[in-house]
């Protein structure tokens, strides 16, 4: 909705949170348990997944790639490339769009997946300063550098030491940055040096920054967030073709139904609860 509304998830964010500001007293009708607000877990967000992992102890499987799924009428079989197929009772699917080409034994009726999608790189550059490095007061979520502003190279920063506790000590601040996507991919995938001053040449027009940051963290995504553009709709409607020939197999991810983390654990939660239906009918049927 944020993306397909304003144009992008970050700007979204920004402009919803800069009408809440100035909204009139009782504008609103949510109460303050029930508003929306950012989070994030203390190391981060991998410890959902890792508490995941640890919750199911020894039936989670590690370095097995998965090399086949083909339905069947029980189920769904599963091949590993080092191991015979094992039958499943139904598989729930997380693996990016670009990862099931030839992976899915698919019915001739349904067909191979109409168009490609792409996956722009990106990188993400974490720069940690000296609050009296910074010249701006970080007192919201972020800055958004939209695609008509061709003078800068980042794509925005989130003020993540503003919007979470615990990232940055007493007297630093945590600044984090996204550079590449679809507008400069070639930038996502420059060497480290070159992205750090890309972002430090930016943030100092942007925040007012000096001198050089005590802290520098770099993760690049090769293949980062997938593509909402035209021709998708089809996209969506082979994956529900695919689940209606294969009822015990599931697709999720941030290709379903929006691509922010809240969506993206929406679609899993929708294909879990699916996949549970219709394995209890199977099993009243018998």
């Amino acid at each position: 909705e944020l993306e397909q509304t304003h144009g992008s998830l970050i700007g979204g964010m920004l402009r919803r949170m800069r009408a809440r500001r100035t909204a009139p007293a009782g504008a609103s009708d949510a109460s303050p348990r029930t508003r929306r607000r950012p989070f994030s877990f203390r190391d981060g967000l991998a410890m959902l997944p890792e508490a995941l992992a640890r919750r199911l102890g020894t039936a989670v499987q590690y370095g097995r790639a998965v090399t086949r799924l083909v339905p069947t009428d029980g189920g769904v079989l599963v091949e590993t490339g080092d191991t015979s197929p094992r039958p499943f009772d139904a598989a729930l699917v997380t693996l990016p769009l670009y990862r099931l080409d030839g992976l899915l034994d698919v019915d001739e009726a349904v067909g191979p997946q109409p168009v490609p999608v792409t996956y722009p790189p990106v990188s993400v550059v974490a720069l940690g300063f000296r609050r009296e490095d910074v010249a701006h007061p970080l007192d919201g979520f972020g800055v958004l550098v939209p695609a008509c502003e061709t003078d800068f190279q980042i794509l925005g920063t989130l003020f993540s030491s503003t919007l979470f506790p615990g990232r940055a000590p007493d007297g630093h601040v945590l600044l984090t940055t996204l550079l590449g996507g679809a507008r400069r991919p070639e930038l996502a995938l420059a060497p480290e040096p070159r992205r750090e001053q890309a972002v430090l040449d930016d943030l100092r027009r942007l925040l007012g920054v000096r001198g050089r940051p005590t802290l520098v963290r770099h993760v690049c995504w090769p293949r980062a967030i997938p593509q909402y553009e035209r021709g998708y709709g089809a996209v969506k409607a082979w994956l529900a073709a695919l689940e209606q020939h294969a009822p015990r197999l599931a697709f999720a991810g941030n290709y379903r139904a929006g691509v922010s983390v809240g969506d993206t654990m929406a679609s899993g939660a929708d294909a879990a609860h699916r996949l549970a239906r219709t394995l209890a009918v199977d099993a009243r049927t018998r």
